[in-house]
This record gives C-alpha cells, structure tokens and sequence, in this order.
C-alpha cells in the first residue's frame, strides 16, 4: 500500500477535497474548514495556527484517517482476479 503524506504547506482546501475522510478530523478539533471561505487560501499550518492546535498532533490524527480508510478499502474491495464460472456439469 502507498503511503499518503500530508504535509503542513498543503492547503485545507486541497486535503479536503482530495481526502474526505479527514472532515472528522478537522471536526474533532472543532475547526470551521469545512466549507470555509478561506479554506481554498490558508495552508494546514496557518490552520492550526488559527485555532491553536498542535500542528504534528493535527498533522498525525489527518494521516491517520487516511491511513485507516485506505486499509479499510483494502479489506471490503472485491478480489482484482477475474475467475470463469464453473459451466461444467
């Protein structure tokens, strides 16, 4: 699996729209991102510098939920090998 960084200079916007699952994050620390105006401008660092949340503690909970998500895909996501029925009787 991949690994997915995300970074302090990446802009709320970008994570949002790029991974939905860290909404819950940002209401975690009770952050008005979502749908902020200012979101498509401020980076994640200026973000938590806002609200004053520590930025690694932020930066580690948002990797998480999508670390969590990517393994949870990993595991409901049918087999990628085809197979033929068996039509033999």
């Amino acid at each position: 699996m991949a690994s997915t960084l995300i970074t302090h200079d990446m802009i709320v916007a970008d994570v949002l729209n790029r991974f939905p699952q860290t909404i819950p994050v940002f209401q975690k620390y009770k952050m008005g991102c979502v749908g902020c105006a200012m979101a498509p401008f401020e980076t994640l660092a200026e973000a938590t510098a806002i609200y004053k949340i520590p930025l690694h503690r932020f930066l580690n909970d948002l990797q998480a939920a999508v670390q969590w998500h990517a393994l949870l895909f990993l595991q409901t996501s049918p087999p990628t090998h085809h197979t033929r029925p068996n039509t033999e009787y």
